[in-house]
């Protein structure tokens, strides 16, 4: 291969290297006759800052990220928006789209300018900075810590159909999907099925003391209430531990915490069965059946707690086990 690089004025190119004023960033630059260019930003350890806000009319402008993180600032009906670029992060900027950049401290960026360029008079390139939205974005005057407290991170960079050939910066992807929504709001509406039963309960209770006192019916119907409030509050908890397991494979960016409010949930309802069971028992088995079996039935009292309490804690468990499973995988996927 031949080593044309002395020759470059012939093919009109032009290399030119400046620093900025405003920033301190220095700036490596390969133009092109036709209005193209290649641009190197990069920033050292003691300066950072904002560039000066433009657009350009013809060109788009494509920017990589390598080193560090930058700020980029735009306006959205006359709101200015802030995005958070890092390290493998690209966007591609439309035309006529006025926007500025904040270089932090050692960053590194990529700038490509492509397509069809509109000339300026008097710089004699696509770069204007004519519009009311350039002088908004000049003139920013919060603090960077501030701005950072707006950002919108951008996780991934998709391209927007709308726009042929533009890829366009999109806001972070939520914690959640709307499977995962679906399922949370499934699971929160066990609460009112958990006040439900206790008002059927409660209300069994004051009803089965009424008929007691008028003598009609002689049985305890409460004993057999709270039986089924106990086998239907069992199948509610297993219907809401599946509910939280297909939950738990949706889950895209959240911290494993070993208490939840569902898992809450799940305790509050598993209490409420053992309670429900535990009336039918003593009811049912003592009050009805014999009065003189009372140690059994605190032994059996004592044997559906301590199975309570181990089911509760298996089915902990094993939606822990399953989180931290997904999580490794989606680790391992993202490596």
């Amino acid at each position: 291969m031949e080593d044309i690089t002395n020759n470059i004025d012939e093919f009109g190119i032009k290399l030119h290297i400046s620093t900025m004023p405003t920033n301190g960033e220095k700036r490596t630059r390969v133009l092109f006759k036709d209005g193209t260019s290649y641009i190197r930003t990069e920033m050292n350890n003691d300066s950072e800052g904002w560039q000066k806000a433009h657009y350009h009319r013809g060109l788009l402008e494509t920017i990589i990220v390598q080193k560090g993180s930058i700020i980029f600032a735009e306006l959205k009906d006359q709101d200015i928006i802030y995005y958070k670029l890092k390290k493998g992060d690209r966007f591609t900027i439309d035309k006529k789209n006025p926007h500025n950049i904040y270089m932090m401290k050692n960053a590194i960026i990529h700038t490509v300018k492509h397509s069809e360029p509109e000339i300026h008079p008097k710089n004699n390139s696509d770069w204007w900075d004519d519009t009311d939205d350039c002088i908004k974005l000049n003139s920013i005057n919060e603090s960077i810590d501030k701005i950072m407290d707006k950002l919108i991170e951008t996780n991934e960079i998709e391209e927007n159909s709308a726009r042929p050939n533009i890829i366009v910066i999109e806001n972070k992807t939520p914690r959640f999907n709307s499977i995962y929504m679906h399922f949370d709001n499934l699971i929160w509406q066990f609460p009112m099925w958990i006040v439900g039963l206790l008002t059927i309960g409660i209300t069994t209770i004051e009803l089965n003391n009424k008929i007691i006192l008028l003598g009609t019916i002689p049985v305890n119907i409460s004993s057999f209430l709270f039986l089924a409030i106990g086998i239907f509050g069992a199948f509610l908890s297993y219907a809401m531990y599946r509910f939280r397991c297909n939950q738990i494979m949706e889950k895209i960016k959240e911290k494993n915490r070993h208490v939840s409010p569902q898992s809450l949930i799940q305790i509050f309802l598993h209490v409420l069965v053992l309670i429900s069971l535990l009336i039918f028992i003593f009811n049912f088995l003592i009050i009805e059946i014999n009065k003189k079996c009372f140690l059994i039935v605190i032994i059996s009292i004592i044997i559906l707690i301590i199975i309570d309490i181990i089911f509760s804690i298996f089915l902990e468990k094993n939606i822990q086990k399953m989180s931290n499973c997904d999580k490794d995988n989606k680790d391992t996927i993202g490596s």
